[in-house]
């Protein structure tokens, strides 16, 4: 049962008689919507006596109360800012939350009292007084803002970074100090509030961040330069000279998501030959999405390599496709060793012997099996002794089988007693069946011939 007895107290009569003592009883009442209807009232009017009723009401669990609770805090404005701040020194991470928001939306009038809050010694207060700052779009805040980079707690400082970002260039010089501050939502903020700013000092120092130990740090600097366009190219374009893969990486990005240009396709080109993959396939992913067209294009071989495209790549010929093909059988990957063997096998270039034969001994099975059959395909004389001493030496038997087929395609009667040797000392089924197979091509070929 309320204050009231069994009686509802009539809201809207209580607020056209200014009765501010019934409308504070009435917020006891058990009926939620009573309650909402009296702190509505009580905004409107806007009554300081309202204000420690009202700053209860937010500690409550019920959403929809606290939420009509700081609309009314909010009407009343500025006589209830003293007890918001002091909100600030609440245990409550939510009821700090609270109080940031509605000084917030209170504005201007709380602005004196935010200010002399950045002296309180209790360091989650001023934390709560720089995000309020940090919220409120007005230039009186940006001096306090740039002293409080200073602060020594990293929160302080993180929020004093973004708060800044909206009042160029006011506090640059300052925040050009915290490009190695320890903290790294430090360092982060700088980053998202230089993307804010319109001058063109804060390229050189986004770039700095773009290298930070923390891949946080480098993403936000990385959406800054974004927003700097064509003012940031030069500098972008002399980071893809980084030894750090993942700035090489980013500035692909950055620069894919800018509008197209020359200069930038001149990058994605050449990054086709990074030696690092994820910069490889980013730069054919901005090709792509510049609606580059790799035909008759001396890169276009390279490009259908980093897309695993090996079928356009082989189509395009020896000329074009041989010397990349032949380059990634000494990448670090073994798959694209691999796939380079087999490719080369495809393209039907003698060339590409020597190349194959140098794989013959790689770590990887996939590569060296890959590597027999190419040169089986390519049915090269120079091949023949390579292919032997892997028959006899290579510790996999899928490779040595293979090695015993490419033997036969060759048809050369020399093989005979390598095969025969292998019939005779090598164990594995695979290998003995095709033994059987290799000498019966050879010895058809011999007749034929």
């Amino acid at each position: 049962m309320s204050l009231f007895g069994w009686f509802k107290p009539d809201i809207a009569r209580l607020k056209a008689r200014g009765d501010i003592n019934g409308l504070i009883h009435a917020m006891g009442y058990e009926d939620l919507t009573l309650r909402m209807e009296a702190m509505d009232a009580l905004g409107d009017l806007a009554e300081p006596r309202a204000i420690d009723p009202l700053i209860e009401v937010l500690k409550e669990e019920d959403y929809t109360l606290r939420t009509c609770a700081s609309n009314a805090l909010r009407k009343i404005g500025a006589p209830a800012v003293p007890r918001l701040v002091a909100a600030f020194h609440s245990r409550s991470d939510f009821m700090r939350a609270t109080a940031v928001d509605i000084l917030a939306r209170i504005g201007a009038p709380a602005i004196p009292a935010l200010i002399d809050g950045l002296k309180d010694l209790d360091p989650l207060a001023r934390l709560s007084v720089v995000r309020t700052m940090e919220k409120i779009n007005d230039p009186r805040v940006a001096g306090p803002l740039a002293a409080a980079l200073k602060d020594s707690h990293p929160g302080v400082r993180a929020s004093a970074a973004r708060g800044l970002g909206h009042f160029s260039p006011r506090g640059l010089d300052e925040m050009l100090a915290l490009l190695r501050d320890p903290d790294i939502e430090v360092r982060k903020a700088v980053a998202e509030s230089f993307g804010q700013i319109r001058d063109l000092k804060t390229i050189e120092p986004l770039i700095t961040l773009l290298q930070d130990a923390d891949d946080g740090v480098r993403s936000s600097a990385a959406e800054s330069l974004e927003c700097k366009g064509k003012d940031a190219l030069p500098s972008l374009l002399v980071m893809m000279k980084s030894w750090d893969h993942d700035v090489r990486h980013r500035v692909i990005y950055i620069l894919g998501r800018m509008e197209a240009d020359a200069r930038s396709q001149k990058i994605f080109l050449a990054a086709l030959y990074d030696h690092d993959v994820k910069v490889r396939q980013a730069a054919a992913e901005m090709l792509v999405k510049q609606g580059w067209q790799p035909d008759k294009q001396d890169q276009a071989a390279q490009f259908f390599i980093v897309r695993r495209q090996f079928d356009r790549c082989v189509a395009l010929g020896a000329a074009q496709a041989l010397p990349p093909l032949l380059a990634l059988l000494e990448d670090g990957d073994p798959k694209n060793r691999a796939q380079a063997a087999d490719a080369l096998g495809r393209l039907g270039s003698a060339q590409a012997v020597a190349g194959l034969v140098s794989v013959l001994i790689d770590t990887d099975p996939r590569v060296r099996l890959a590597a027999v059959r190419a040169l089986g395909a390519l049915k090269s004389e120079a091949a023949f002794e390579p292919l032997v001493l892997t028959l006899s030496t290579d510790g996999d038997a899928r490779v040595r089988t293979e090695a015993v087929r490419s033997l036969g395609n060759l048809a050369d009667i020399r093989a005979n007693v390598p095969l025969k040797n292998a019939q005779r000392d090598d164990r594995d089924a695979g290998v003995q069946a095709a033994v059987a197979a290799a000498l019966q091509n050879i010895e058809s070929h011999t007749n034929y011939r």
